[in-house]
């Protein structure tokens, strides 16, 4: 029988400690603002990359924002339509995955580049069991989906744009606040309202990651979080930013009124420790721009780990 210990530390600051890892959540007048979350036999972790701690200062007033709502997949809600058959890899495969993993190399060498995003040594690293994937990894990822949908010849797969992972740190977390003018250049190539989704991944706090989404089919702003935490002001800003993107870029207002705040809280894919986050996010990305039903799980994630090296070392996605 596990051990389960629970206390009280500080004004709203609870830590769990369980069998597996330990768990601190961060609440305000009964609400959960924030988790950070690792694992028992380890350290605390003190680099980016793992699950979110909370904010020096509380979110304002909810009266203040749109309010998110939570949805309960069914039949006809559930995101993504399509089932995605994982194929295991092969000998070959495993191999070069092996090797890639295998570490003993210069830290700073490049194991692959797509993009003008390289991928070291060291960031392949964090492809390994029971590690926090770093931006490089994410990035380049998040570019080889596009590049698969670029060629796609299925006219109903969605036109997606994928930001990089700092865009919304600069969008909305600098000394400032939030600031279009940040990142205001980041599209003056390409126009965001021809696309069916805007992918975003966001690096809450600089230690979890999550993903949130424009659906612009849906008329939806969306957000996937792999612990079922809280979306904070995420969609509220990224409702702003659209409005501003547009005034900016069409020189005219976009009405949102009629747009909804959707935390997705039921039917998504759930990790059940402190460092797969990365993993998880990466995949709800590659799932919805295949218009794949989420119903992948943590029993697939060591998988999804050595398939996303393979990937990245022959920068190509598998089918």
């Amino acid at each position: 029988m596990s051990q389960h210990v629970m206390c009280l530390k500080g004004e709203g600051l609870v830590q769990e400690l369980g069998k597996d890892f330990c768990v601190e959540e961060f609440c305000v007048n009964g609400s959960l603002l924030a988790l950070d979350v690792w694992p028992i036999n380890f350290a605390r972790p003190s680099k980016p990359g793992g699950l979110a701690t909370a904010s020096a200062a509380p979110p304002p007033a909810a009266s203040a924002r749109p309010v998110a709502t939570t949805t309960v997949f069914t039949a006809n809600s559930y995101p993504g339509l399509q089932t995605f058959v994982r194929t295991p890899l092969t000998s070959e495969q495993e191999a070069v995955v092996d090797g890639a993993l295998a570490g003993g190399g210069n830290a700073a060498e490049t194991l692959a580049e797509f993009q003008n995003i390289p991928v070291k040594w060291k960031d392949m690293a964090t492809l390994r069991p029971m590690t926090w994937l770093n931006d490089e990894v994410i990035n380049l990822f998040m570019k080889l989906i596009d590049t698969r949908l670029q060629a796609a010849v299925d006219a109903t797969l969605p036109k997606c744009y994928f930001m990089q992972t700092n865009f919304y740190t600069k969008l909305a977390e600098g000394m400032s606040g939030y600031s279009y003018a940040s990142v205001k250049r980041w599209t003056k190539k390409v126009d965001v309202f021809s696309k069916d989704l805007v992918i975003v991944p966001i690096h809450c706090h600089g230690n979890h990651w999550t993903l949130a989404v424009i659906n612009f089919k849906a008329r939806r702003f969306e957000y996937y979080d792999s612990l079922r935490g809280s979306e904070g002001r995420v969609l509220e800003h990224l409702r702003r930013w659209l409005a501003d993107e547009h005034q900016d870029k069409k020189k005219a207002a976009y009405d949102t009124s009629e747009w909804t705040d959707t935390s997705w809280k039921s039917g998504t894919p759930q990790q059940r420790n402190g460092f797969d986050c990365g993993v998880f996010m990466t995949r709800t990305a590659d799932y919805l721009a295949r218009d794949a039903r989420l119903d992948f799980t943590q029993e697939d994630i060591e998988y999804f780990r050595r398939r996303m090296v393979y990937e990245i070392m022959s920068t190509s996605l598998l089918p």
